[in-house]
């Protein structure tokens, strides 16, 4: 099997995001930010390596950041790999409170949360999609989305 190189694709509106975050908080809150994001993919990298998945590469998008792989095998990995950057981002708050810096620990707990959002493509919706049966999902993020609509403009 031929594996392919690792590819990082920065799109236009992944650099306008990141200069508008630049622009709008302060250097330690960037820090605090970019933490908490790396070490969520890392923890949905861990799984999907664990899983037996390849993993071609990360696009960064305006509205975040989005590994490209092989989906895994069944619903149990994907589930697993969806619930493990949320996971990674919980560990991280809990060793920040631990060495007393409490901003960066809610800020990683946070992020973590609003992923478990059951709203695709965030990891809720990923865990929900592959947890229940089909009909009920469709009719559960049909209901949803009005507020999913919320969330993406908020």
């Amino acid at each position: 099997m031929k594996r392919r190189r690792f590819a990082l694709d920065v799109r236009p509106g992944a650099v306008a995001l990141l200069a508008g975050l630049y622009f709008l908080l302060p250097l330690r809150w960037c820090a605090r930010l970019a933490l908490a994001v790396v070490v969520h993919e890392l923890g949905h990298v861990a799984a999907l390596v664990l899983c037996g998945t390849e993993i071609y590469g990360l696009r960064m998008e305006a509205c975040g950041l989005a590994l490209r792989c092989a989906p895994p095998e069944d619903a149990v990995r994907t589930v697993a790999a969806a619930l493990a950057g949320p996971a990674a981002g919980a560990g991280l708050f809990c060793i920040l409170r631990g060495l007393g810096y409490p901003e960066g620990a809610d800020l990683s707990l946070l992020y973590a949360c609003a992923n478990l959002l059951p709203v695709l493509p965030l990891d809720g919706g990923r865990v929900l999609v592959n947890a229940l049966p089909a009909g009920r999902v469709t009719r559960f993020l049909e209901s949803l989305e009005p507020w999913g609509l919320l969330i993406v403009v908020t």
